[in-house]
């Protein structure tokens, strides 16, 4: 609903309120001078503040001259409520008590004892306007700033995903290019494998979740395109046999740990070299378990760590106190543990 409907709404229930308030004590016509005289004089005293002198005065912390206006603002309003409340008197007896003339509406005393509750009771419902206001420009101002902040995590975990392509796409186009070098029939396979990929790639991380079939899928294909490679390559083992694959992930999201295996581990070497990739899902956790061998000194190209740097970010973003991983290197493996706790997103 827009702001300004918003407000139109809150003073008309509000006018009614105080119209029920004092139809309940006084006449029908008292009720509605008294409503009209404090409610126009709140509405003034509350826009001004909200619009103007907050942002104006306060904000910028020059609260003397922020009180200075409100004490005037209220002296104001007590005035103008008085004479318009002392105005409905004169036209109620205007035809029945002719002693009660103009120069009464005039005669307002600041300073006596029946005028000094006069004030007291039209100055609270001015002091209430004025902190309604402090109140609407609080939650305005905290909804702009959640809302500046929803705009900017979204631009980071855009970002963070746009990453991942390139970063993908440099390693595959490495394989094919070596394959290219080497075996003509496997390069033309490959760019085969890579085309399927890239429909998910390039559309799905657009979407807010994906079902972890899609992410399998992805994996199983990474993983006979990198095995085009070199026909020895066979110690690759994915066990996703204990999978709800109906279950939403973040898409993208267990790639990076995959690709780092092959880009840092020694799978290569068919004698010593292994990756094993374990995903199971179990009461809407999914745990995601990665061990490799490596080779300490294999060298990588300057955007090795881009990937997982990535992924932890995006870990943080999007699961929030919901995640758990574990990076060990130890002497000749690599281990990831990670555990995603779903809860009731699914």
């Amino acid at each position: 609903m827009p702001q300004k409907r918003k407000h139109i709404i809150f003073w008309i229930l509000y006018s009614l309120f105080i119209f029920f308030i004092f139809s309940v004590l006084t006449d029908l016509w008292e009720s509605v001078f008294r409503s009209l005289g404090i409610i126009s004089m709140q509405m003034l005293v509350f826009h001004l503040n909200y619009k103007i002198l907050i942002t104006k005065y306060y904000a910028s912390k020059k609260y003397f001259i922020y009180g200075l206006i409100n004490f005037g603002l209220i002296l104001f309003s007590v005035t103008v409520i008085d004479f318009f409340i002392r105005f409905f008197y004169y036209l109620a007896h205007l035809n029945r008590d002719h002693s009660y003339s103009l120069n009464t509406i005039f005669n307002f005393k600041y300073f006596d004892i029946e005028s000094l509750e006069t004030i007291f009771n039209h100055m609270m419902p001015i002091i209430l306007a004025i902190f309604i206001s402090f109140l609407f420009y609080s939650f305005s101002e905290q909804k702009k700033r959640e809302e500046k902040e929803i705009l900017l995590t979204k631009a980071e975990k855009n970002f963070l995903v746009s990453q991942i392509n390139p970063h993908f796409l440099f390693n595959i186009l490495n394989n094919i290019y070596t394959l290219s070098l080497t075996n003509d029939n496997k390069s033309s396979k490959a760019i085969m494998q890579l085309s399927k990929m890239l429909d998910y790639s390039l559309y799905g991380s657009k979407k807010k979740t994906v079902s972890l079939k899609e992410e399998i899928h992805y994996i199983l294909n990474l993983i006979e395109l990198f095995k085009l490679k070199d026909d020895a390559i066979e110690a690759i083992n994915f066990d996703y046999s204990k999978v709800n694959q109906s279950y939403m992930i973040a898409p993208m999201l267990l790639i990076p740990f995959v690709e780092n295996t092959f880009k840092h581990g020694n799978i290569e070497d068919t004698k010593n070299g292994f990756i094993d990739i374990l995903l199971t899902t179990e009461a809407n956790n999914i745990t995601f378990k990665v061990k490799n061998s490596y080779k300490p000194k294999k060298s990588v190209d300057a955007s090795s760590g881009i990937g997982i740097l990535n992924v932890k970010r995006r870990l943080e973003l999007i699961y929030p106190n919901k995640h758990e991983l574990e990076i060990n290197k130890q002497k000749e493996f690599y281990n990831v543990n990670l555990i995603i706790r779903l809860e009731n997103e699914l």
